[in-house]
């Protein structure tokens, strides 16, 4: 479910520390989401590492317009609105219409904490059973290096 999407993400923006790479595979699922993000702390920074968030799923044919109405929105609202967000991409497969994914950037673990309570993630939260053809998987990278 999207609580321990949301604990993992909050807990890996709390750390500061930089990763290099995601060292294991292993994997929570969790009602609709499965997480991989193990990182492995590679040196103390005085700054906190800038969060992403690649979040990948399959869109069921008769939602897709629907689902991209939504997603263009809802992204458009959470960079205008939520202080902390960065940057939110909403993108399509090139060559399969039904493949999408988010690559969503915050500032630290408080501003995802922000998101998770905001309108455009409720508004997904109670969408998405409807329009995915299944769980939806989350991978949360800290940056090593970030220029905006």
């Amino acid at each position: 479910m999207e609580f321990f999407s949301a604990i993992i993400f909050a807990l890996i923006g709390a750390a500061v520390v930089h990763i290099q790479h995601v060292i294991s595979s292993k994997k929570l699922e969790s009602g609709n989401a499965t997480i991989t993000a193990v990182p492995e702390p590679i040196a103390k920074s005085s700054s906190s590492p800038v969060l992403f968030g690649i979040t990948t799923m399959t869109v069921k044919d008769e939602h897709i317009n629907d689902f991209v109405t939504m997603m263009v929105k809802n992204a458009k609202i959470t960079k205008e609105i939520e202080e902390g967000c960065l940057r939110f991409d909403v993108l399509k497969q090139d060559g399969n219409q039904n493949n999408f994914a988010f690559v969503e950037v915050y500032k630290d673990g408080p501003a995802v904490g922000a998101h998770f309570s905001g309108e455009a993630f409720k508004e997904w939260s109670e969408k998405k059973l409807t329009y995915l053809e299944s769980p939806e998987s989350t991978v949360v990278y800290e940056s090593v290096e970030y220029t905006p």
